[in-house]
């Protein structure tokens, strides 16, 4: 656990959490996101809802100009 457990968890645990949701939520919105060259991603499924990807995920980030 990065963040510790139990009685003797990082007090910070909740700022940091929500530091990183909101930095990702900036890189989502203010960039168009794109797998190069059109190439499909190939996905297999894993426990319950979630699809995991044969392999490496590589995207090309452009500015997106609002």
């Amino acid at each position: 656990m990065a963040f510790g457990g139990e009685r003797r968890s990082c007090p910070g645990m909740g700022f940091g959490m929500g530091v990183v949701e909101v930095a990702l939520a900036n890189l989502l919105y203010h960039f168009d996101w794109e797998v190069p060259n059109g190439e499909e991603l190939e996905m297999v499924k894993g426990l319950g809802l979630q699809r995991i990807g044969k392999a490496r995920l590589i995207l090309l980030a452009t500015p997106h100009h609002i």
